[in-house]
């Protein structure tokens, strides 16, 4: 027989739909430094080394040097970021460009984008920061114009150098390694065309190296130099060319070994060589350096003047996958590099707070630490015992080691920094082997029964319910309940949406469900489908677009959504039998 509580929600819907959702703009909370798409693409100098200006696929920004040239006296330059609006919402740049992170892009602040690919092609698009447009406009682009088929892998490359004409124009060196082990050079009659003037190669496959750490072509075309790994160290190999820019014409090898080693040349480095004396170059893993060169396009001669560390830059995000907001938004957590983990102030714009200015200032924030256990990020695959006050426990979902759930004290309440490490974790309890942290479908507390409920979607179908003490820890004992298996196989991130645990949320594929419970908090015991919907978003144009992702969590009885290697936070919320989902 149904509740009071259920015989008005089942009056109540015969008025109209049960749940309705509510779609806003997506929430830029950052900028991950990570992933093909938002490495750092292009780094030049400007105001005679005063400024540093990067690029990559979705924005555009300026460091202050307060020592010039030095990277070392970096801060964020105020205002300085500008976004490509398009980008930001349906990652056109990174489709038409494809996801290669090796290449020069520049973007010069007017909606035009100059992507020169390390697989040797050229690309000129227009409309990058309108964000009313449905695409990119190609301009132009110009195919590989070498004969040699050129690797498409990231781990192929070694090193490239984009280099200003003394007489204007502009000519990119790449070194490839792998099956190709060649160097390739490209000239460009201007910094805005994508028509290749002259080419050249030079075959390097007979010497014996492992890969090449750093490339430099001179401002006349007359130098080359190349930084190459050996099986017994490192050497630097330069070049006379004979007619400016054309490989072709390179004498007799030249070879000095050298103690350098990784924190020399950024490994696997792009630089730019634009006639200042200074050279700036960043790695395949965002650590940006500058060096003084006395001869030009001799990597011998270059003299490290700054190492820009990729945390404080904030050019890296340090390995975080994924920004999350807490306590009612007015936290997020950057889920950092291994198990360290940053807590950031955003109380003075909940739910709706950004990166402080795109994401390129200094870390800041409190940091916490998850121990030895794979870094598992909170709330994600974990969750706090209460709300405000009362959260003076997290549970954390699987241990990936040891298939062990953990419980964390909180030794001042609702304060992550004050989490217990690994080597003092409250309590704990095993889980079957089989269960694994990747495919953990729920995690949630029976609050009126106080247990822990966890389950596993992978094919041998593993739920379990924890007893616990009245002070949120294990008792100890454990059951593991009929159910239909099937009804959990596709089940992602099932938690509850509301206080009562009447009513869940889950992801299966690409939609969302949310489902009325027959028993609070027990979804083995059956539950109805009241809306599925796919997850669309608020373009600034006011037009829909649809995104995918893969995780979901529930804050504030409000539902957020992100995809595992993005930025963007989507937001949604409910009113279930015309009342606001509380």
């Amino acid at each position: 027989m149904k509740s009071d509580k259920k015989l008005q929600m089942a009056a109540s819907a015969a008025e109209g739909p049960r749940v309705t959702v509510q779609l806003y703009s997506p929430i830029y909370i950052g900028k991950r430094f990570y992933e093909y798409s938002t490495f750092v693409q292009f780094c030049e100098f400007q105001n005679s080394g005063t400024e540093l200006l990067c690029h990559n696929y979705s924005a555009r920004w300026t460091f202050d040097l307060s020592t010039a040239y030095d990277i070392d006296t970096a801060s964020y330059k105020a205002n300085s970021a500008s976004w490509n609006a398009l980008d930001q919402y349906t990652d056109a740049i990174k489709s038409a460009v494809g996801s290669n992170k090796y290449g020069f892009l520049r973007n010069d602040n007017s909606g035009n984008i100059y992507f020169y690919n390390s697989v040797q092609t050229a690309h000129h698009y227009s409309g990058a920061n309108d964000g009313n447009a449905s695409g990119l406009t190609t301009v132009s682009s110009h195919t590989n114009p070498h004969s040699t088929s050129i690797s498409t892998y990231s781990s192929s490359m070694g090193a490239q150098c984009y280099t200003r004409k003394s007489g204007g124009g502009l000519a990119i060196l790449t070194a490839h390694r792998s099956n190709d082990h060649i160097l390739f050079l490209r000239n460009y009659a201007s910094e805005t065309t994508t028509t290749v003037s002259s080419y050249s190669e030079l075959d390097l496959s007979s010497y014996n190296h492992q890969n090449f750490y750093g490339a430099v072509i001179s401002q006349n075309g007359t130098k080359v130099s190349v930084m190459a790994k050996i099986s017994s160290g490192f050497e630097f190999w330069n070049w006379t060319l004979s007619t400016a820019f054309d490989l072709s014409s390179a004498g007799s090898r030249s070879v000095t070994s050298t103690s350098h080693s990784y924190s020399f040349g950024a490994e696997r480095f792009s630089c730019v060589n634009d006639g200042s004396g200074k050279i700036v170059a960043w790695d395949q893993y965002g650590a940006i350096k500058t060096y003084t060169q006395t001869t030009d396009g001799d990597i011998t001669s270059w003299t490290q003047t700054g190492n820009g560390n990729r945390t404080h830059l904030g050019n890296y995000r340090n390995g975080s996958s994924t920004l999350q907001f807490y306590d009612s938004g007015k936290k997020v957590i950057d889920k950092g590099y291994s198990n360290n983990n940053y807590i950031h102030d955003s109380t003075s714009n909940p739910f709706g707070w950004q990166w402080q200015d795109g994401g390129f200032l200094p870390r800041g924030g409190s940091q916490f630490y998850t121990g030895g256990d794979g870094g598992l990020l909170p709330i994600q695959y974990g969750m706090f015992n209460g709300e405000g006050s009362n959260r003076t426990l997290f549970y954390d979902g699987i241990y990936s080691g040891s298939s062990q759930v953990k419980v964390r004290q909180l030794t001042t309440a609702n304060d992550l920094t004050t989490m217990g490490g690994y080597s003092s974790y409250y309590d704990t309890e095993n889980l079957p082997t089989d269960f694994q942290y990747w495919r953990q479908g729920g995690l949630w507390l029976d609050r009126d029964n106080n247990k822990l409920h966890i389950f596993c979607n992978d094919a041998s179908g593993k739920y379990k319910i924890f007893d616990l003490n009245s002070n949120g820890t294990f008792a100890g004992t454990s059951t593991t309940p009929s159910y239909t298996f099937s009804d959990f196989q596709n089940v992602y991130h099932m938690q509850p949406l509301t206080s009562n645990g009447e009513i869940f949320i889950y992801r299966t594929g690409n939609d969302i469900y949310v489902a009325e419970l027959d028993t609070a908090y027990q979804p083995h015991l059956g539950w109805t489908v009241l809306l599925q919907f796919a997850p669309q978003f608020i373009k600034p144009n006011g037009t829909l677009g649809q995104r995918t992702y893969q995780s979901l969590y529930v804050d504030n009885h409000q539902l957020f959504g992100r995809y595992q290697n993005g930025n963007k936070t989507y937001r949604y919320t409910f009113t279930i039998d015309g009342s606001p989902a509380s």
